[in-house]
């Protein structure tokens, strides 16, 4: 075996071992997290990677940053036949995939050109994130440390494209066959063509692609872009829960000690997996209602303090809390992370959940830590104290009586299922806005006249109706939340 052969195996076996070493460290930081079942239905689990991560559906919205994603994105899928090429070169001087015969030229044409493609769009994605970057790029979580690193990123992605053509270039000066399917590389390899250097460009540009791309790899468990590696995985064990169903809390578990989350380690493993999948893009915030007017909240920020705050604890819980470790262990992601003022501004509308694009899901974490606050500490607005009062009293979130619940169907001739008996086709649910409200009411008015008008046999429950719970499920007190629910499930 040669000095070079030699050389490239140290070199590769180093970062190989380093970077599966920080891979068997990141699933240690996600063991620290609760068991959650996420295995279910993986033909929809598939699907939505097909769709999502390799169809790049939600990036693809905003037509020109989707556009060089996209390409940067199935650039690296395609050229790692180029990087494999590379590695094999490194053991076997003078290997090339031509081996592949007939299946070459194709090859080497699409390389060349999704190569081509893949520096525009970077170099596209530098102009824009110098000259012209998004509003939601920025923000107070966003340290100037995570905008260096997106200009790293893309400039390690740059000089492992540009040192590929480089290669393929002193590659096809060498053997002086000028291939069409090879189109940049070999117009390139003029450059070298006649040179006694040719061979040591070749060593310079082949190490430099091969030190880039482990550099690269080895780089990513350290840097936002670490969802290169999470996104997919965060994408198949996304939930697929129908949207705005939130998960209920086993109030009868009698080794609980806590009901909901107040650290890191009361999430699940998925929630973790969240954190260190959040690509800090901010397309989240831009469309969170709360933030657009000003409020606190940044469901940006709040995954962000996820990742942070599992970095920070983990590592104690999987070694040991030491004498120097208790400072930190005596933390916890609410309060000295999140802010009562930041989850409390949620409207829980998921507009962040569904603008992501990698699937992270905000909305369950901010309710998991507002149960927290309400089951476990009792500690919520002022505001929301009347609220459940009612909820509890009069079965609204307002203070009217439930007796006039009907009121708004005095005169009509409306049925209750009571009168009714069991002659009707539908039961209308009212709901408290459209029993209570001055222009809901006119809502529900119009709804029983189509109803009518369409001859179909209906009644309403009336003073029988109660909240459905939703509103105390989501300000997190889900035990007012499952006893409306039970008693109108006792009622149906």
């Amino acid at each position: 075996m040669s000095i070079r052969s030699l050389l490239f195996l140290l070199v590769f076996a180093a970062a190989i071992g380093f970077f599966a070493y920080n891979c068997a460290r990141l699933l240690k930081f996600l063991s620290i997290g609760k068991p959650e079942r996420r295995l279910d239905n993986v033909g929809a689990r598939v699907k939505n990677v097909l769709v999502v991560a390799f169809g790049q559906k939600k990036l693809l919205r905003e037509p020109l940053a989707g556009l060089m994603h996209f390409f940067i994105f199935w650039g690296f899928v395609i050229l790692l036949t180029a990087i494999l090429e590379a590695v094999i070169q490194g053991l076997f001087p003078g290997f090339t995939l031509a081996v592949l015969g007939p299946l070459f030229p194709p090859l080497a044409l699409l390389q060349e050109t999704i190569g081509a493609l893949v520096v525009l769009s970077v170099l596209a994605a530098l102009a824009r994130w110098i000259l012209v970057p998004p509003k939601r790029y920025f923000g107070p979580e966003v340290s100037a440390h995570v905008r260096l690193d997106a200009s790293l990123i893309l400039c390690l992605i740059l000089l492992i494209m540009v040192s590929m053509f480089g290669t393929n270039a002193a590659q096809t000066a060498l053997s002086g066959e000028m291939r069409r399917a090879r189109f940049v590389s070999s117009r390139l390899a003029s450059l070298f063509i006649g040179s006694s250097s040719v061979r040591a460009w070749f060593e310079v540009f082949w190490w430099t692609h091969l030190l880039a791309v482990l550099g690269f790899l080895n780089y990513l468990p350290f840097s936002k872009h670490l969802h290169v590696i999470t996104a997919i995985p965060n994408v198949f064990f996304s939930s697929l829960e129908p949207p705005g169903r939130l998960a209920k809390l086993n109030l009868e578990d009698e080794n609980a000690e806590q009901f909901g989350a107040a650290d890191v380690r009361d999430l699940t493993w998925k929630q973790l997996l969240d954190g260190f999948t959040c690509t800090d893009c901010g397309r989240c915030t831009s469309v969170c209602p709360a933030n657009i007017t000003g409020k606190i909240l940044s469901p940006r920020k709040i995954i962000m303090d996820i990742r942070q705050r599992t970095e920070e604890l983990a590592p104690l819980i999987v070694g040991g809390i030491g004498e120097d470790g208790k400072e930190i262990a005596g933390k916890r992601l609410l309060d000295s992370y999140i802010t009562e003022e930041e989850l409390w501004a949620c409207t829980t509308c998921r507009a962040c959940m569904e603008e992501c694009p990698v699937m992270i899901e905000h909305v369950p974490v901010i309710l998991d830590m507002r149960r927290y606050l309400v089951l476990t500490e009792s500690r919520f607005p002022s505001e929301l104290q009347g609220a459940f009062k009612n909820l509890e009293t009069n079965h609204a979130p307002w203070a009217f009586s439930h007796q006039t619940r009907a009121d708004w169907a005095r005169d009509s001739e409306i049925r209750t299922m009571a009168e009714a008996g069991g002659e009707v086709e539908v039961l209308y649910w009212v709901g408290c806005a459209g029993a209570y409200d001055a222009r809901y009411n006119k809502v529900a008015r119009a709804m029983v006249k189509l109803m009518n008008a369409a001859g179909v046999r209906f009644a309403i429950l009336g003073t029988e109706e109660k909240c459905t719970g939703d509103p105390a499920r989501r300000s997190g007190n889900e035990y007012l939340a499952q006893m409306l629910i039970a008693e109108n499930v006792e009622t149906l």
